[in-house]
């Protein structure tokens, strides 16, 4: 279980930065992220696992739209790439699924990244 874990986390990682090398692939730590899922619970199998959802949930976010269709969309790219099951363009499983989500762990979690991009522009200013 743990592997499989492991796995999901680099390919939502890998789906939402695109980049390897992108320096916004350590704000989201890997210990965390399994913190995530552990609270988020992930007792049956489904296209809107805890991290499909908070990759969706990101991608929305920070998009120009910021539609549920546009999350939706992204995350059924992403499948047709990888050639599972795919996922129905329907928004309410995601819906559902953002629900579930750990609003604690997300509030908690752009706070402590908050306070790493501070810390680095402070950083990067004083130079």
């Amino acid at each position: 279980m743990r592997s499989t874990i492991q796995h999901q986390i680099k390919r939502m990682k890998m789906s939402f930065f695109q980049l390897k090398s992108s320096p916004f692939n350590t704000l989201l730590c890997d210990h965390r992220l399994t913190e995530f899922v552990a609270l988020s619970g992930t007792d049956r199998d489904r296209v809107f696992t805890p991290l499909v959802t908070l990759n969706a949930f990101l991608w929305q976010t920070l998009s120009d739209n910021g539609g549920c269709k546009e999350a939706v969309a992204h995350i059924f790219a992403g499948r047709l790439e990888q050639q599972p099951s795919l996922n129905s363009v329907n928004t309410g499983p995601y819906c559902k699924a953002r629900q579930r989500l750990s609003l604690q762990w997300i509030i908690q979690e752009v706070c402590r990244i908050g306070s790493i991009l501070h810390e680095e522009s402070s950083y990067l200013a004083l130079k």
